[in-house]
């Protein structure tokens, strides 16, 4: 009987071990900023949204172009990493009503209504959270560089 049960358990992690074995890297980090880190993903993503729309992805053109960018988003976004966490110490933060205002405002200069709007975060696989919550750090990133 005790066989039986070894011969099960070791059959059992035998056969569980391919698919741990076969897991592969989906991501890793690429800096590290006052505890908060900037993902490969993170900064593909960057350097791709800045891209001309008409490239298409997975392309040779693509990556020359990441590969020319890279260390130049990354600094860009370590920067901006920096500003954020001056802001939270010194308590600067875009507020809601200024975040209203400035969807307003980008609805307005593209002719979109609030589903327009959603409709093209939901193409660029972003939410309206994640979209507002992008619009306060750059509100926050601005108020940030006025004050020097």
């Amino acid at each position: 009987m005790m066989i039986k049960r070894l011969l099960v358990i070791i059959f059992l992690v035998t056969w569980s071990l391919p698919g741990i074995a076969t897991a592969k890297l989906v991501d890793r980090i690429v800096a590290k900023v006052n505890g908060d880190i900037i993902t490969l993903m993170d900064l593909e993503s960057q350097i791709y949204n800045m891209m001309n729309p008409n490239i298409k992805k997975n392309t040779k053109e693509m990556r020359k172009i990441f590969l020319r960018e890279k260390k130049n988003v990354l600094n860009k976004m370590i920067e901006e990493k920096l500003m954020l966490h001056y802001a939270k110490s010194q308590n600067i933060e875009g507020n809601n009503n200024a975040i209203d205002k400035a969807i307003e405002d980008i609805k307005r200069n593209h002719n979109l209504t609030d589903d327009g709007l959603k409709i093209m975060l939901e193409r660029e696989g972003m939410t309206m959270e994640g979209y507002r919550s992008r619009i306060k750090n750059q509100i926050t990133l601005s108020t940030v560089i006025n004050m020097s």
